[in-house]
């Protein structure tokens, strides 16, 4: 590879990006052969995922981190004058991008990934592609056959991928909101669900989609600057439960601090919606099932001497073959079901079962 044109095209001195290399906050990959450099953590003006193709000489940015507010109508009034309100989708995030001759997905970490290549390769991507090659298409995939985050999603009978921004690959100028729906639509590719734009004094309106939101089972609202000068997220009651119900059934797999968010989103969500005492126990009662229930099932199961899996179900197609070998280049140790046209993969929790085995069997925790 040649690093000094690689420094250049990511606007990094040589040896900065050199020593960057090598203590591998830039690590080297591989896609179909070919040696890519991925950032692994944020560094100078490059966000996290930022990836460098040297055959193409071309660089597609990270994604930017979204900021989140815990008080909706103060967060409004602070940081926004007219904004777009859009779903934030229950999925996976990847950016789209051509490459060369070549149309690639790649993760929020910047790996490519085969299996969302796969499905990411679609007319209207190829044709949205071909007439803005500087362009990438953020994008999330969600629905049932999920391979990460599996959720029912209304229209989606296996995977689909929803585009949510537009970006400029080199420079990551996002486009405005009016712009990026009008092409969005001339070239029929789907988006996340846009409920329109609105101001601070708009607050009634926004809570109540959050609450329909809520009721339906649904992530939340990203809030958009319309010049998307500014993005800011607000997550519903029932995803912060989710999320928690998840990390409590493979305990001892997520900080302490990832869990503490969330428990403290609800302390200010029962503020900002104004519970009612009966309300607040009710709020009380659903976040405390989500966090003991799922732990103790997965005691149970290991008590009786039965692993614990995380298992996801995926179409059997041309996909299959690179998402079991990115399973196995990250390390996750799989078993495989096939039937019916589908794969069930059973993701294996090792720290998980190890070490509820070890104190079931009376070893210490702690102090």
């Amino acid at each position: 590879m040649n690093t000094e044109k690689a420094a250049q095209n990511l606007g990094l001195n040589l040896e900065f990006l050199e020593a960057a290399i090598k203590r591998r906050t830039f690590s080297s990959e591989k896609h179909d052969g070919q040696e890519y450099l991925r950032l692994r953590h944020r560094t100078k003006h490059l966000e996290k995922g930022t990836v460098y193709f040297p055959e193409a000489n071309e660089t597609v940015r990270g994604f930017p981190k979204i900021r989140r507010v815990l008080c909706l109508k103060t967060g409004l009034e602070k940081h926004f004058t007219e904004f777009s309100a859009e779903e934030k989708m229950d999925g996976y995030n990847v950016r789209i991008a051509k490459i060369g001759t070549e149309i690639i997905a790649l993760t929020r970490g910047g790996l490519v990934c085969p299996y969302s290549t796969f499905h990411a390769n679609t007319k209207e991507v190829r044709d949205f592609l071909k007439e803005n090659p500087t362009k990438v298409i953020c994008a999330e995939f969600a629905g049932p056959l999920n391979p990460h985050v599996p959720h029912e999603y209304e229209g989606v009978d296996s995977i689909d991928f929803f585009a949510f921004d537009i970006r400029e690959k080199n420079t990551n100028k996002p486009m405005p909101v009016k712009e990026r729906i009008a092409l969005l639509d001339k070239f029929g590719l789907k988006k996340a669900r846009f409920y329109g734009i609105y101001t601070p004094k708009d607050y009634e309106k926004v809570k109540a989609i959050l609450l329909e939101l809520d009721k339906k089972g649904k992530e939340g609202l990203v809030l958009k600057d319309t010049n998307m000068s500014l993005q800011v997220k607000y997550t519903t009651a029932n995803s912060t439960r989710g999320d928690l119900s998840y990390a409590f059934k493979y305990p001892f797999e997520f900080a302490v601090e990832f869990m503490f968010r969330r428990i403290i989103r609800e302390g200010f969500a029962a503020n900002e919606f104004k519970d009612t005492p009966e309300q607040l126990k009710e709020r009380a009662r659903k976040l405390g099932e989500s966090i003991l229930l799922p732990m103790a099932e997965t005691i149970a199961q290991v008590s009786k001497g039965n692993k614990v899996f995380e298992e996801n179900t995926v179409l059997d197609d041309e996909s299959i073959g690179g998402l079991l070998a990115s399973l196995e280049e990250s390390g996750v140790k799989v078993d495989l079901e096939k039937a019916d046209g589908k794969v069930k993969i059973k993701r294996h929790h090792p720290e998980t079962n190890d070490r509820i085995k070890a104190y079931l069997a009376g070893d210490f925790c702690g102090e």
